[in-house]
């Protein structure tokens, strides 16, 4: 059965997640008692993805930095991963102060990220690439991460996984349900977002050590959506439930979760129930699903919808400033609903959205498409290309991934077979954003096969997560003419679980 929610094609009931062992805000309280969380039903094509990053200035200690109090650092007050300056290249020419820059990033956007990531637009500290590629495998129940390297080869396979313990660092191992975030965090490591047992779980690479485990329920299944690392002191985690009976104001969800990143503690929350699009007769929550960070700010799609999935609004992306932690404006992406992976580029000052459209809907189609917010007007106007465009099925929301402003990735969701229709598939479609033209690729999969890719600096990286045959599809993409596939690889050949999600970290 589908259900209308922007998570995830779902197959599979809810289940509670155990009793959580907290030292403050953390799950790191080693010989605690817990036990693992029941799938909540994972995405049938993984989680969505973006391919943005946000990279911040600052060579103090990362996430685990600082000794710290017992039970209240994150991992063991190790010292933090991003500490040595860098000098990486930023997109304006400007030096980032902490992205050492890795030996091929020549200048410009496309720099590949170094160690700490190359800065896309110096200040604005968001970042296109990161250090390497992180791939979520899973099976519903279980779930593996895969290490892949910038230029598309398996680096190292079942980094953690849901049977992974690190005592005094997790207090719950992964459920089925994780995904990754829309962009590589400052700092390097790896941030994993675990929906069924609301946490995140971070995890420094390649030698896949677990820093920490931080709590984001505060009581409920707060299905959080994505993290984003916006300052070295603070964290902000999307939360997409609302708690019907909240004992106080932190546990009402349906909002950002503000997180002290040195403790994991929670100092506050920026409420989005007022920000959703409305809907006649129908209580509308905001849903607050995916987010980047681009100039300063925080973009934050919102999914719009009622409690039961019966309704969506238009879509809609909200303005958050970091320094105040305050809603400073809506966009509205008019014609669309089912908004959900958002990407920053800067060399187009414009941010990239994808809309699947509304379940609910006779005609899903119809409101789905690719949004394309200009951001360097006084108003941020909005492109869109509809689904019309890009062969007419809805839009896969899962992703959207963009090179330059006449390249464009983007994938489109497939059907199962009915009484009276016949299945779909799967697609991948080559779209110019300008001209709002589009051609197939020559990649096609099941319904909901296809899940969350990337885009790299000419590279197109695609999860299939057929089960007879599990790969990562990598597309050369020139700057001119058709993209070519390389010989695919499986992602995780020891465990053979199938791929849901690519992303940079």
């Amino acid at each position: 059965m589908i259900r209308a929610n922007r998570n995830s094609m779902v197959k599979g009931g809810a289940s509670g997640v155990g009793v959580l062992c907290l030292a403050g805000a953390l799950l790191s309280c080693g010989g605690c008692g817990s036990s693992s969380s029941g799938n909540q039903g994972a995405a049938g094509s993984g989680g969505r993805a973006g391919s943005g990053g946000a990279a911040g200035a600052g060579g103090t200690a990362g996430v685990i930095g600082g000794a710290g109090a017992a039970g209240s650092s994150i991992g063991d007050g190790a010292a933090g991963v991003d500490g040595a300056a860098g000098g990486g290249v930023t997109a304006d020419g400007a030096a980032g102060s902490d992205a050492a820059a890795s030996s091929d990033a020549a200048g410009g956007s496309d720099a590949a990220a170094g160690s700490d990531g190359a800065v896309a637009d110096g200040a604005a500290g968001a970042m296109i690439f990161g250090a390497g590629l992180a791939v979520v495998d899973g099976d519903y129940t279980s779930t593996s991460i895969s290490i892949v390297g910038a230029t598309g080869t398996l680096v190292k396979d079942d980094c953690i996984n849901s049977g992974t313990q690190a005592a005094g660092k997790l207090s719950l191992t992964l459920s089925g349900d994780v995904v990754l975030p829309s962009q590589p965090q400052r700092g390097g490591d790896l941030w994993l977002v675990d929906r069924a047992n609301a946490a995140l779980t971070i995890v420094t690479p390649p030698t896949c050590a677990v820093s920490g485990q931080i709590s984001v329920g505060t009581g409920f299944k707060s299905d959080p959506h994505d993290v984003a690392v916006v300052s070295d002191t603070k964290i902000y985690v999307t939360r997409y439930n609302t708690n019907v009976a909240p004992p106080d104001a932190n546990s009402t969800g349906d909002d950002v979760l503000i997180l002290d990143r040195a403790t994991g503690a929670i100092t506050g929350r920026i409420a989005l129930t007022t920000y959703a699009a409305p809907v006649a007769t129908f209580v509308i929550e905001a849903q607050p699903d995916r987010m980047v960070i681009a100039g300063g700010k925080v973009y934050v799609t919102l999914g719009s919808q009622d409690a039961k999935f019966m309704a969506a609004g238009e879509g809609r992306v909200v303005v958050i400033d970091p320094t105040t932690d305050t809603v400073t404006g809506t966009i509205a992406l008019t014609g669309l609903k089912g908004c959900s992976a958002i990407q920053y580029v800067p060399t187009l000052s414009s941010l990239f959205v994808s809309c699947g459209g509304s379940f609910s809907d006779a005609d899903q189609s119809a409101a789905s498409g690719i949004a394309q917010v200009d951001l360097s007007t006084v108003m941020p106007t909005v492109r869109v290309t509809k689904a019309s465009v890009v062969g007419g099925q809805p839009v896969n929301f899962f992703w959207i991934g963009v090179l330059s402003g006449t390249q464009g990735f983007a994938g489109t969701l497939g059907s199962f077979a009915t009484a009276t229709t016949a299945a779909t598939k799967d697609a991948v479609y080559l779209f110019n954003p300008t001209a709002g033209t589009a051609t197939p690729l020559s990649l096609t999969a099941g319904a909901y096969d296809l899940g969350g890719a990337v885009v790299g600096p000419a590279l197109l990286f695609v999860p299939d997560a057929t089960m007879s045959k599990p790969l990562i599809h990598v597309f050369d993409v020139p700057a001119i003419g058709p993209p070519s596939e390389r010989t695919p690889f499986s992602p995780d050949p020891s465990k053979g679980l199938p791929p849901r999600q690519i992303a940079w970290f």
